[in-house]
């Protein structure tokens, strides 16, 4: 199954984001880490390269609203996302917040997938879009066999990190076609594919923006019961402490927005806060979950207690339900006294599986008693 090539997507569950702090004690502590970690899992994924002078593959999944998402690569390994739903179009624009703007656009769409007698896998699917009608038919070469791997996303979408899982995949045989208006492109050797239960981790760059503090609710007598609720935009952010503190001393902390379920592990001190696992949580089935845990814990210092320049350096190691520890690297992080404040900059270097290698993400923070603010994402 090595040609099988995946591409990431960029589903806008929400975001742990800028944010402005307050002050000393409880309230100078944010519930936020500066990159974001999305997930989709246990949808059914098609996949297929084609020749064309611009174009490099077309791509549907389902989602977990129960519509389709379609994608047409390019030749950059740029891409453009249909939907076919217009208000998740407009929510998708809106609340993007990469880096690298996606190019989202609306399209009615048709898909149908099934299982023939002899085990095969067939899948219909159509899509009207601006760039014409697309009609594409596949047909597996054999029954779905397990897989249960991360496989490559080769040079698509390079300014994300994605961990691609697949439980089942298959191949598809010499029937598959793509119609575009009505004419086939070809499709290259062994470039399409099936998968169930395809899981999408991916971790990505946020751009320069920041949530505004609506509401702060202290706990009582500690942490537990505390309460941030900030704004994004007309949208409602919510963090709140929901467990007491493990045999480590850390507290989980969910969030609740933009149509996803996150969990952060923290440890709040007078030097600073920890966090030594993030869990984004699927929409469509609420067992299934994207981890990622760091060793030593990640360290953000409080304000104060930066003196000129401290470098630190931690490990990471992701999963994706029951995938077992996938991915993983390294992540470094520069500590530097500003006049504002505090600025963080902050590398994520993935070194396994190999072909993640040649991915990074880099970000630059900035931190007072006030303000907590993604500044920069590239070097």
């Amino acid at each position: 199954m090595r040609q099988m090539r995946y591409l990431p997507i960029v589903i806008l569950f929400g975001i742990w984001m800028a944010v402005p702090c307050l002050g000393i004690s409880q309230q100078m502590f944010c519930p936020q880490v500066p990159f974001n970690i999305l997930y989709a899992g246990g949808v059914e994924h098609t996949f297929i390269r084609v020749e064309h002078p611009q174009w490099d593959a077309v791509e549907f999944h389902t989602n977990a609203s129960g519509g389709v998402i379609f994608l047409i690569t390019l030749l950059d390994g740029t891409q453009i996302h249909f939907l076919d739903q217009e208000p998740l179009v407009h929510m998708r624009r809106k609340f993007d917040t990469s880096s690298t703007r996606r190019d989202y656009r609306y399209a009615p769409m048709e898909y149908r997938s099934g299982i023939g007698k002899d085990g095969r896998v067939e899948v219909t699917f159509s899509a009207k879009t601006g760039l014409g009608k697309f009609d594409i038919n596949f047909y597996s070469s054999d029954s779905l066999k397990e897989l249960n791997q991360v496989v490559d996303p080769y040079n698509h979408s390079m300014e994300v990190i994605p961990v691609l899982y697949m439980e089942r995949a298959v191949s598809g045989d010499e029937r598959t076609m793509v119609l575009l208006d009505g004419k086939p492109l070809h499709i290259k050797k062994g470039q399409s594919s099936f998968a169930q239960g395809a899981n999408f981790g991916i971790i990505f760059r946020t751009d320069r923006r920041e949530e505004k503090l609506l509401e702060f609710t202290p706990g009582q007598g500690g942490w537990m019961g505390t309460r941030w609720v900030y704004g994004l935009e007309g949208n409602r952010v919510t963090y709140s402490v929901e467990k007491e503190r493990d045999s480590e001393g850390y507290y989980e902390v969910k969030r609740l927005g933009n149509n996803m379920v996150q969990k952060a592990w923290m440890r709040f001190a007078e030097k600073g806060r920890e966090v030594k696992r993030i869990a984004t949580y699927s929409l469509v089935h609420d067992n299934r979950e994207f981890v990622i845990e760091f060793a030593p814990p990640l360290f953000f210092p409080a304000v104060l207690q930066v003196k000129g320049t401290l470098r630190k350096d931690f490990d990471f190691k992701a999963r994706i339900w029951r995938s077992g520890w996938v991915a993983g690297g390294s992540v470094k992080m520069v500590f530097t006294e500003d006049a504002n404040g505090v600025r963080t900059g902050i590398d994520f270097l993935p070194s396994f599986p190999e072909f993640l290698a040649k991915r990074s993400i880099h970000y630059e923070v900035l931190e007072s008693a006030k303000r907590y603010e993604v500044v920069a994402t590239e070097k």
